[in-house]
């Protein structure tokens, strides 16, 4: 009784949960103060506490069926098309837009464009003396005087 009242008097001077609200056997297991196999045993149950209790909408696995691959290729086409720069947050959102129930996250998206569609965001690095080299091309040098003409 002691612990159970211990545990809720820190979360209430802390102003926040020791133990998140969905791990109801941790929870339980951190008031009482025994191990998870001890509280599995007094419940005579056999599921272990790594099971999460709210049931999940995606596979652990993190794997995208051809669907939501499909979904992702629709959305990059429609970026391209609109001349759109494509980023994973622009992606993200179109993908949204276009399909209420798509339930990956950001990082799984990435994962996706990597692995399975072949398709890796990178940084550019610009270097200092770029502008300075497109200035002095010849070719730019000739589009410039030909607009100067007209």
């Amino acid at each position: 009784g002691r612990l159970v009242v211990g545990t809720f008097r820190i979360e209430k001077e802390q102003g926040r949960l020791v133990v998140g609200l969905t791990r109801t056997k941790d929870r339980a297991c951190r008031a009482l103060g025994i191990s998870g196999l001890t509280l599995c045993k007094l419940m005579k149950d056999d599921i272990t506490l790594q099971e999460p209790c709210v049931p999940e909408l995606r596979a652990r696995g993190m794997f995208m069926d051809e669907d939501d691959i499909a979904l992702i290729r629709l959305a990059l086409v429609s970026l391209v098309i609109e001349k759109q720069p494509v980023t994973l947050d622009s992606l993200l959102q179109r993908i949204k837009n276009d399909n209420p129930n798509w339930k990956w996250s950001r990082v799984t998206l990435y994962r996706a464009l990597r692995d399975r569609c072949g398709i890796v965001f990178t940084t550019r690095r610009v270097d200092k003396r770029y502008y300075e080299k497109l200035h002095e091309d010849p070719a730019n040098v000739l589009k410039r005087n030909i607009w100067r003409i007209i």
